[in-house]
């Protein structure tokens, strides 16, 4: 299958996960949750360690390297947790809308509650996995980058299908990565050219709203309402953009366990992956 084919299939894909969103707009609420929270997460860490130095930024430098390894795993594994818990809700809302059901934000978040016996020791995984790729990334040299680079596109791989599997079946965290590795390694196809989907869309939408936003804007009225434009816009486009990349990857999980999928052409699913 050509390169074209695949990103006409990718952005195929991309339009009709949008396409849902816009028709269950309460799927918005989990990355903005997602957002909101990482943000007074960053802000009260920000504080907390400048705390810690007494307010001098000068001292960060007497911070002893296991210490700093201490915080840089903390916020990484904060960051993972709210970010593996609100993507657990929407995977599953995502999945009642496709199966002809409502999707409702409360059902989400409960359900995302009672998933939090794997959802944490998943969060602590990757964290550990992320800290110890930023580790060799900080210690190595320009090659030393390039396998990182590699190993981290290895790890997200590997991982594709580890949050629906977390979402909807009774597995430790460890199974769910082993199952994600081997579905993967069975079917691979066009997840790669949905990728590039979301990619073009996320490009086209700087373009075409958060762009001329802060250009008119900056040329209207100040410099500073230009950024703070740019920004809100930009943070709904990325709502927007992660929303429709869980349900893309809902549909997959469905395809690939042969489960019925309502809003989703057949003829487009049937080219996501590949059997082996």
């Amino acid at each position: 299958m050509g390169i074209l084919t695949r990103l006409k299939n990718g952005w195929n894909l991309g339009m009709t996960s949008l396409s849902l969103i816009k028709d269950n707009a309460s799927l918005l609420v989990f990355p903005f949750l997602t957002g909101a929270t990482l943000i007074l997460v960053f802000a009260s860490y920000t504080v907390g360690v400048l705390a810690l130095l007494g307010f001098n930024p000068e001292q960060l430098e007497s911070i002893s390297w296991q210490v700093g390894l201490a915080i840089m795993f903390l916020f990484y594994l904060i960051t993972y947790l709210i970010i593996v818990f609100f993507n657990v809700a929407l995977v599953y809302c995502a999945r009642e809308i496709l199966d002809g059901r409502e999707a409702r934000v409360g059902a989400g978040l409960s359900h995302s509650i009672s998933k939090l016996n794997v959802i944490v020791p998943w969060a602590f995984l990757a964290a550990t996995i992320g800290v110890v790729l930023r580790v060799l990334q900080e210690r190595t040299g320009a090659i030393g980058e390039v396998i990182v680079g590699l190993l981290g596109t290895a790890w997200s791989i590997a991982t594709f299908f580890v949050i629906p599997i977390l979402a909807h079946e009774n597995v430790n965290p460890l199974e769910a990565l082993k199952r994600s590795g081997t579905m993967i390694k069975e079917k691979w196809g066009e997840s790669i050219g949905a990728n590039f989907g979301f990619a073009l869309l996320t490009i086209l939408g700087y373009l075409v709203l958060v762009a001329p936003v802060v250009f008119l804007i900056d040329n209207t009225v100040d410099p500073f309402s230009g950024i703070v434009a740019g920004v809100l816009v930009a943070l709904v486009l990325h709502a927007f953009i992660s929303a429709a990349e869980m349900v893309f990857l809902t549909a997959a999980y469905q395809h690939v366990n042969d489960k019925p999928i309502q809003h989703f052409e057949t003829e487009t699913l049937d080219n996501i992956f590949i059997n082996k």
